[in-house]
C-alpha cells in the first residue's frame, strides 16, 4: 500500500476531507469568474475558453507520466505543496493581465494534479474493492462541496466593494495560504512504500468505451458549467451578484447528486443511469435557453447541477468498482477525466464564441452522444457492468520451451507414478509448476 493510502487512517481521512473541502473553497472562489475575468481582460470567447483549460495542461502531463509516482508520495508534505501553489497561482493571477491569468491557471493546475494524485488516490485505496467508486465520490464531493461554498464567499468579498475579479483572487490566495500552513500541521504521513516511479500507467487497463464516457463527462463540466453558463448569465446582463449565486445554486446541486449517484444501490444500472441524467441535461440546456429572468436563470441552473454532478461519478463507479489493478485503474481514469476537461472547456470556449445562447443549444449534441455511448457500453447481469474484459483476456507469464518440456515431463511421471522402496507415489503437474496470471 502507498503512503497516501496508509496515511489516510481512520482518524486521519476526517483531516484530509477537511482541509479537500477548504481547498474546494479557495478553488471555488475563483473557478466560476476565470471565464468572465478573460473577456474583461481583453480575451474573447475562445480566449475565455482556453483560460479554463490551461489548467488541465499539467494534469494532463502528470497525470500521464506520473502515475506510479503522484499516488506513491508522501501525504502530508505533497498536500500542503499543492496547496501552496494553488495559493501561489492565485495571487498570480489575481495581478490583473491575461498572460498572468493564464500563468496562475497553470500553477494552479500543479496544485490540483498533486491534490487529485495523492489524495484522492488515499481515499480510493482505503475503501473495498466494490467501494472504490464511492470513495473517489466522497472525495470529488468533499472537494466540489467547497468549491459550491466558493461563491458564497465571492459574494461576501464582492459586498465589501472594489474590483470583484481581482478582490476574490487575492482572498482565494490568501485562504490557501493559510490551509498550507494548516495542512502541514495536522496530515501524517504513512509508512515508506514502494518507491514512486515517473511512468504510464502500468496494469490492466479499463475498457475504452468506459475510458470515453469518464471524458465526456467530464467534458460536460468544463465546457457546459465552468464555460458557457457564466458567460451566458454575463451575456443577459446579469449582476455580478445575481451570477454568483447561479453558479453556488448549480454547485449545491452538483454536490448533492455526486453524493447520491456514487452511492447508488448495486442493482441499479450505472448506464442507464447515465443516459436518464445527459436527457435530465437537454432539458436543463431548454430551460436555460428559455430563461428571460434572473430567478428563471438561477432554476435553470440548479436543474442542470443534476446532470453536472452524475455525469461526473457514473463513469467512476463503472471503472473503479470494478478494478482489478486500482492503482492503475485509478490512474487511467484520471487521465481521460483531465483529457475530457481540457477538450471540453476548449469545445465550450469555440462555440461560445458564435453565441453564448447559440452555445447551449449546440451542447445538447455531446449530451445526446454521450447518452449514446453509454448504451454501447456491454453488461453482463444486472448491477454494475464490469469495467475490464473477461479475465480470460489476461494473458499469463510467457512460458518458455524449457518450462513446456519440463511440464510434460512432470506430468508423465505423474501419470505412471514413482516407486520408491515399495511406495508409489504420484506427483501433480502443481508441485512442480505454478502459473501467475498477471494483468
Amino acid at each position: 500500500m502507498s503512503p497516501a493510502a496508509q496515511g489516510a487512517s481512520v482518524a486521519g481521512r476526517r483531516r484530509l476531507i477537511g482541509v479537500v473541502v477548504v481547498s474546494g473553497i479557495a478553488s471555488g472562489l475563483t473557478g466560476p469568474l476565470v471565464s468572465v475575468a478573460a473577456v474583461h481582460l481583453g480575451a474573447g470567447g475562445l480566449g475565455a475558453g482556453v483560460a479554463v483549460a490551461i489548467l488541465q495542461v499539467p494534469v494532463i502531463v502528470l497525470g500521464l507520466f506520473g502515475t506510479r509516482w503522484l499516488p506513491r508520495l508522501p501525504l502530508r508534505r505533497t498536500v500542503t505543496c499543492a496547496v501552496a501553489l494553488g495559493a501561489v497561482g492565485a495571487g498570480v493571477a489575481a495581478a490583473g493581465s491575461y498572460p498572468l491569468l493564464l500563468t496562475g491557471r497553470f500553477a494552479q493546475g500543479v496544485g490540483v494534479v498533486l491534490l487529485l494524485g495523492t489524495a484522492g488516490y488515499a481515499l480510493v485505496a482505503r475503501e473495498g474493492r466494490t467501494g472504490r467508486g464511492s470513495g473517489f465520490g466522497s472525495f470529488q464531493a468533499a472537494w466540489f462541496a467547497g468549491i459550491a461554498v466558493g461563491p458564497v464567499a465571492a459574494l461576501l468579498v464582492a459586498s465589501a466593494g472594489g474590483d470583484l475579479v481581482r478582490a476574490t483572487f487575492a482572498t482565494a490566495a490568501a485562504l490557501a495560504g493559510l490551509l498550507a500552513i494548516v495542512a502541514a500541521l495536522v496530515l501524517r504521513d504513512g509508512p515508506p512504500g514502494p518507491r514512486p516511479q515517473w511512468g504510464r500507467p502500468r496494469g490492466a487497463r479499463p475498457a475504452r468505451r468506459e475510458l470515453l464516457l469518464s471524458g465526456a463527462g467530464q467534458a460536460t463540466r468544463s465546457g457546459l458549467a465552468v464555460t458557457i453558463v457564466p458567460l451566458v448569465g454575463a451575456d443577459r446582463q446579469l449582476t455580478g451578484h445575481q451570477l454568483i449565486l447561479a453558479v453556488t445554486v448549480l454547485g449545491a446541486v452538483d454536490v448533492a447528486a455526486m453524493l447520491i449517484a456514487s452511492r447508488l444501490p448495486r442493482r441499479v444500472d450505472r448506464r442507464v443511469a447515465m443516459v436518464l441524467a445527459c436527457g435530465w441535461g437537454v432539458l436543463a440546456l431548454i430551460l436555460l435557453a428559455l430563461a428571460r429572468t434572473p430567478a428563471q436563470f438561477i432554476l435553470a441552473c440548479a436543474v442542470l447541477g443534476v446532470t453536472v454532478g452524475s455525469t461526473w461519478v457514473l463513469p467512476g463507479s463503472l471503472v473503479l468498482d470494478r478494478a482489478l489493478h486500482v492503482e492503475a485503474a485509478f490512474s487511467w481514469y484520471r487521465l481521460s477525466c483531465d483529457v475530457g476537461l481540457l477538450l471540453g472547456a476548449l469545445a465550450g470556449g469555440a462555440l461560445a464564441a458564435s453565441g453564448p445562447s447559440r452555445a447551449l443549444w449546440l451542447w445538447t449534441l455531446p449530451l445526446l452522444a454521450t447518452a449514446v455511448l453509454a448504451c454501447t457500453i456491454r453488461s453482463r447481469g444486472p448491477g454494475l457492468p464490469p469495467s475490464y474484459p473477461p479475465a480470460a483476456r489476461f494473458t499469463a507469464k510467457t512460458i518458455t520451451a524449457k518450462t513446456i518440456t519440463a511440464r510434460s515431463t512432470t506430468a508423465k511421471t505423474a501419470t505412471a507414478g514413482t516407486t520408491t522402496a515399495g511406495t508409489t507415489t504420484a506427483k501433480t503437474p502443481q508441485e512442480t509448476t505454478s502459473q501467475e496470471v498477471v494483468p
